[in-house]
């Protein structure tokens, strides 16, 4: 069984020590603020969540304090969250995960924007002020106690009262970084762009690529089986500097020509 935990906030600090300290992250040198989310797509997902570093100690203190304000998400919550990631995990496979797109087509229902609103995180603005129920933290706990699934190296998995110690081999961090590698590698040999190729370490958690016609280029992919997409969600490109008046195009044009490939 998981060991017993301290009060949620106190669980939350110590997870948080635990993530930067077992990897070494730290996120960018001149970053203020680098946050890891554990959301329910998150490849070493804890189905919510996230851990964060701070550089100012005087404003984590402040964070901190006005996070001990939040009310504590009900155990229900992640229950009902636990209860959906189960039953997209049985509809995985492409030949069911294709019967349950065709179904939603056929109810009239737009598929891509059904499946981006049920993994959302928060769905409504007021769910970001609240603090994670205690069945979410002892997830969370687990996957920094355990990080061998989510490890780039992935050379040999040690043992873990979590996990089967004997079980060895490559992580699957490690094989899909390999197989998004490969991919990448062929996409571009054929003229296609893709985002993040040539540009250092990538762990693939898709792939995005830049086309002319994102919405045609979906639509094609999805004929041939292809779970596409070109739905930006929550993701924004900053508007323009207001002190220099610059406006970031190149940031701009990506999320307006971008398509992300699944890569599992």
């Amino acid at each position: 069984p998981p060991p017993a935990l301290p009060p949620a906030e106190s669980a939350s600090r110590a997870a948080c020590r635990a993530g930067v300290a077992q990897r070494g992250f730290r996120g960018h040198a001149e970053s203020d603020l680098a946050l890891a989310s554990f959301g329910i797509i998150k490849t070493s997902t804890a189905l919510g969540g996230a851990v964060g570093w701070v550089r100012d100690p005087e404003l984590r203190k402040g964070m901190l304090a006005t996070q001990a304000n939040y009310p504590v998400r009900p155990p229900v919550q992640f229950l009902l969250t636990a209860l959906k990631a189960m039953f997209f995990k049985c509809i995985d496979g492409p030949i069911m995960w294709g019967l349950f797109a065709a179904i939603i087509v056929a109810l009239g229902l737009d598929f891509d924007s059904m499946i981006v609103n049920s993994v959302r995180g928060f769905p409504k603005p007021t769910e970001f002020r609240k603090r994670p129920s205690v069945p979410l933290l002892r997830l969370l706990l687990r996957r920094l106690e355990d990080q061998y699934d989510a490890s780039v190296q992935g050379v040999g998995r040690p043992a873990s009262t979590w996990r089967w110690a004997s079980q060895r081999g490559p992580s699957r961090l490690a094989q899909r970084r390999e197989m998004g590698d490969a991919s990448a590698r062929r996409l571009a040999a054929g003229g296609v762009e893709v985002l993040g190729h040539g540009q250092g370490l990538s762990t693939w958690w898709l792939q995005p690529v830049i086309d002319e016609e994102p919405g045609l280029l979906v639509r094609g992919l999805w004929e041939r089986g292809f779970d596409a997409t070109c739905s930006n969600t929550q993701l924004r490109a900053v508007g323009a500097d207001p002190t220099r008046g610059a406006m970031p195009s190149a940031a701009h044009d990506m999320m307006r020509r971008g398509v992300y490939l699944p890569m599992t």
